[in-house]
């Protein structure tokens, strides 16, 4: 894992707005996870978590470090239930372990 300076922002969000992170840093495994917790970028400067982005507005350069969740995805378990027969809802089942949106397709 590799923590960048000064990375720019604007693919990672749907609007494609200009703005830059102090840091940025992807994350593709639990080790890098580990180790990035372990990092003095990390420590010291506000964080943010980024997903896919369509939910994010950025409207100013983020004065800290930015952590693209790559590896943690969506690890929920769904199910359709017997109200949303005939649609594509499916809801989380109870007790499953939800780190993310999980696939509501």
């Amino acid at each position: 894992m590799k923590i960048k300076k000064n990375y720019n922002l604007s693919k990672l969000n749907t609007f494609g707005i200009q703005a830059n992170a102090k840091f940025f840093a992807e994350v593709n495994t639990e080790a890098e996870l580990e180790e990035l917790f372990r990092s003095p970028e990390f420590k010291s400067n506000e964080k943010v978590f980024l997903g896919g982005g369509s939910n994010l507005l950025l409207t100013r350069d983020w004065p800290g470090i930015a952590v693209l969740n790559k590896r943690l995805a969506w690890d929920c378990r769904f199910k359709q239930t017997k109200r949303d027969r005939g649609s594509k809802r499916k809801r989380r089942e109870r007790g499953a372990p939800c780190h993310g949106r999980g696939d509501m397709a």
